[in-house]
């Protein structure tokens, strides 16, 4: 990057911060890959999901960004969601981080390991011309997670180190400020609903036997390592589940994961193995 280019990410970001449409923050967004060497933009708003985004008047922005049926045709295929190394690595990274051929940037977290659907899939984005990108992971309310990542087209960018040691600040800013345009814009958000469960006043043991449970325990089990009864538990559960509006316990339990009411299951209590039971 030249001296003058850290300038333009900012004047990106101030831009951003009074885009009046989803569309005008796309083309900010294509401006900011212009100035990175990386001109080919792409969001995607849910990794779990086969389509991408779409602007207020409905139109995707995959049109917006004038991708190619190739590029369309590979990002909307359901089983390269699931399957596709950026995607992968954006489920376990919260900074931005440079990807070629040869996979992520090292020192920014650990590289999931490439099964064989994933190489074909890198193959194929370079055959489609797509041999390297800046990604912003995007960690979103309800858990959701996306990506805003800018693509070179034919060619990698020069010294990756420093586009990240350069870019990735604004950038990361840039794409926070572009996915808030998005949720305030966008007819398919609905914050009325995202707010009264995310304030949904939950107390602790309500909130223990949500975790256990997401842990795999029964009630019984449950009972034992509270020093409750099954039937106390059960009492707890139900309330969680009114509280959060939810539908029965495998929803609550899915609503508070989302919500962050339940911290890491690695550090739940385990249930009993099959052989021990």
């Amino acid at each position: 990057m030249t001296s003058a280019e850290p300038a333009d990410l900012e004047a990106c970001i101030s831009q951003m911060r009074s885009a009046g449409c989803i569309a005008a923050g796309a083309r900010i967004l294509q401006a900011a890959g212009r100035v990175i060497g990386l001109p080919v933009v792409a969001v995607i708003h849910d990794i779990s999901l086969p389509h991408g985004p779409s602007d207020e008047t409905g139109v995707k922005l995959s049109d917006i960004f004038g991708w190619p049926e190739a590029y369309k045709a590979h990002w909307e295929t359901r089983g390269n969601t699931f399957h596709d190394p950026v995607s992968l690595r954006c489920r376990s990274e919260h900074l931005p981080f440079y990807w070629g051929p040869g996979g992520a940037t090292p020192g920014r977290g650990a590289e999931p390991p490439r099964s064989s659907k994933s190489a074909r899939i890198t193959r194929e984005l370079g055959a489609m011309g797509l041999w390297a990108a800046l990604i912003v992971p995007m960690h979103l309310p309800r858990g959701r997670v996306g990506l805003v990542g800018w693509w070179g087209a034919d060619r990698p960018a020069p010294s990756p180190d420093l586009l990240l040691e350069t870019a990735s600040a604004p950038l990361l800013i840039l794409a926070h400020y572009f996915f808030e345009l998005l949720r305030a814009r966008s007819p398919a958000a609905s914050p009325v609903a995202l707010k009264s469960r995310a304030t949904a006043e939950l107390s602790a043991r309500e909130i223990e036997c949500l975790t256990l449970a997401a842990g795999g325990l029964t009630d019984g089990e449950m009972a034992t390592h509270l020093g409750l009864s099954a039937h106390t538990v059960r009492f707890h559960l139900i309330n969680a589940a009114t509280k959060l509006g939810a539908r029965n316990r495998t929803h609550a339990v899915g609503l508070a994961a989302q919500l962050g009411m339940i911290g890491l299951l690695d550090e739940a209590p385990k249930a009993p193995a099959p052989d021990d039971m």
